[in-house]
């Protein structure tokens, strides 16, 4: 059997979703490395990031290695954050990653044969970046619910938020990165602890930051309340872990208004 039959096999016993019989048609959720960017090289300091479907799944409790490409696992502090379609894991190395190398990220599950799954790679540059993002600024976030559309079950009726990016962020630490959004939801007191796990992490789509479940094939989702007020703090992150100014929004979900459904 080939190495690609086998990643897809194993990909496909560790995390198989069902669905209704009437469901829109979905792909399958799997395993991703969303920072730092297989594009360009990474700073030596850099945290790895993965979203992994969960916890239903029990895709959480798997192992997540760090590692030379071929090589010995690098010894690193996990994190992570957990939301009902997904486990959102930060890892972070003890020690600098050595410059000029190809790493790859693999998940290991326990008791099967073969038991890895290396989904994520990327190359560490040489500079080290210890600067934050800038720019980034958000507008006003609007909430939906979701309006049934005829012939479909792709409606769940909850509701999500959007949040348009109104100036584009920069990395003057390291040009060329991936930045992404770091969500982190308040306390009842209202304050956003920034050193604790980020609820999530999002990139734009479309000019816009999508908060919740906009459909059954949503693979993303977040803990918005059925009704009432959320607070949340929003910043733009690096592949370092340094983030820029936190936007704090209030996000008033019995303000929904009906959107129609959207495939993902």
């Amino acid at each position: 059997m080939s190495a690609t039959r086998v990643s897809l096999a194993l990909a496909a016993a560790l995390w198989v979703k069902s669905e209704p019989a009437d469901a829109c048609s979905c792909v399958e959720p799997e395993p991703e490395m969303i920072s730092p960017s297989n594009v360009g090289l990474a700073p030596i300091n850099a945290r790895v990031r993965v979203a992994l479907p969960g916890p239903g799944t029990g895709a959480g409790q798997h192992q997540i290695v760090l590692r030379v490409r071929g090589g010995k696992a690098v010894p690193v502090q996990r994190r992570e954050s957990v939301v009902s379609s997904r486990v959102y894991v930060e890892l972070l190395p003890e020690a600098p990653l050595a410059p000029d190398t190809r790493y790859e990220v693999a998940v290991v599950v326990k008791d099967r044969r073969p038991g890895t799954l290396v989904f994520g790679t990327f190359e560490t540059g040489t500079e080290t970046d210890t600067a934050p993002p800038t720019g980034g600024k958000l507008g006003k976030p609007a909430v939906y619910k979701t309006s049934p559309w005829s012939g479909t079950s792709c409606s769940i009726g909850s509701p999500w938020v959007s949040i348009p990016v109104t100036a584009k962020g920069s990395d003057p630490g390291h040009a060329g990165a991936r930045s992404l959004y770091a969500v982190w939801v308040a306390d009842a007191g209202g304050r956003v602890d920034t050193r604790a796990p980020a609820t999530t992490f999002l990139a734009p789509v479309e000019g816009a930051l999508t908060l919740g479940k906009t459909s059954y094939c949503d693979p993303d989702d977040f803990p918005l309340p059925p009704r009432g007020r959320l607070t949340i703090g929003v910043a733009l992150i690096d592949e370092a872990g340094n983030h820029g100014a936190v936007q704090r929004m209030v996000i008033d979900v019995s303000a929904a208004r009906a959107h129609p459904p959207r495939r993902r």
